[in-house]
């Protein structure tokens, strides 16, 4: 079995379906899925990347049910969206995947953008692709109520896909092969063993002028240190660091106008063993000496109350 092939056996055994029953009611993802929808639905890849200093302070009170957010009051509104975001990929009639998508918190956030009511003619798919069965039955769950909302307007439909798989090649080819507008990923990529290929394979399902976005932690310790991780589903510390993304989407996938820089951070309650595979060495020793606050859920058990950073990668294809 290789390396690529083990990871994705990991991510099965961890992320199990009992991990898809709890995750969506888990603090982080209730706060990070929001906070994702707002950073891809705004986000320009043309324009300069904030500064270090734009992206200092954690955003969100993690007192607050999803940090104080809502769809509503924190997202673009919809109605003006397409006009103050000419730039954006996320509109009616286009074709757009989520990749490694899970339960699918961040397409049913993603989805209403691609609708204009009353446009018919205007039809969007929006594509979930994960490896993990028991995460794709949640993306369905969620499909199934999207298709009968937006009926006629946008199509939403999964995948149970390993993209590296040489017997799906030819089936996986003719589904998805210059075909996308964009295609977005948010914190899977640290679980992706191979994600070199794997972003290879994903910029030919880009239609030419259409972007791939990666979103995940990170931090600043992983472009110094290597720590090994604790957790088999986890293939990369903190992250990937800044080079190794522009170099994975530039040089080893082809694509341009690339760019990876940290677009926010956020205060976010976690498990230990999250914070000991994601976060700083200094984070981590707070931890372990008590130091960070703490508090209990019934959902995930001890929490601790942790800043946590966020990179935004992304690329275009010629």
């Amino acid at each position: 079995m290789s390396r690529h092939e083990e990871a994705i056996q990991a991510n099965i055994r961890e992320l199990n379906a009992q991990q898809a029953e709890v995750y969506d009611n888990r603090a982080s993802t209730k706060a990070l899925s929001i906070l994702f929808g707002k950073m891809l639905l705004e986000y320009n890849g043309l324009e300069p990347r904030k500064s270090a200093k734009q992206t200092a302070e954690a955003l969100g009170d993690a007192e607050q049910e999803a940090n104080g957010w809502s769809a509503s009051s924190f997202l673009p509104a919809r109605a003006s969206f397409h006009e103050s975001f000419a730039h954006s990929p996320f509109k009616p009639g286009s074709r757009i995947m989520d990749f490694a998508c899970g339960t699918g918190v961040v397409s049913e956030l993603i989805a209403p953008y691609l609708v204009a009511e009353g446009a018919s003619d205007s039809r969007s798919e929006l594509v979930g692709v994960d490896v993990n069965p028991h995460f794709l039955q949640k993306f369905d769950a969620r499909a199934r109520a999207l298709n009968d909302r937006f009926k006629g307007l946008l199509a939403v439909r999964s995948y149970l896909y390993d993209v590296l798989d040489p017997s799906l090649s030819e089936e996986i080819d003719r589904n998805f092969s210059a075909s996308f507008d964009a295609i977005y990923c948010t914190i899977s990529y640290h679980h992706i063993d191979n994600y070199r290929d794997v972003t290879k394979k994903l910029a030919t399902f880009l239609k030419p002028g259409g972007w791939l976005y990666i979103v995940d932690f990170y931090n600043e310790d992983v472009e110094d240190t290597d720590r090994p991780s604790t957790n088999s589903a986890v293939r990369h510390m903190g992250g990937l660091r800044v080079d190794s993304l522009n170099s994975t989407l530039r040089d080893h996938a082809g694509l341009s106008d690339v760019s990876s820089a940290r677009e926010a951070k956020v205060n976010i309650w976690q498990q230990q063993k999250f914070i000991e595979n994601h976060c700083t060495a200094d984070t981590v020793t707070q931890l372990h000496s008590g130091a960070l606050p703490k508090k209990h859920s019934d959902v995930e058990g001890d929490l601790y109350l942790v800043q946590a950073s966020l990179i935004l990668a992304s690329g275009r294809r010629a």
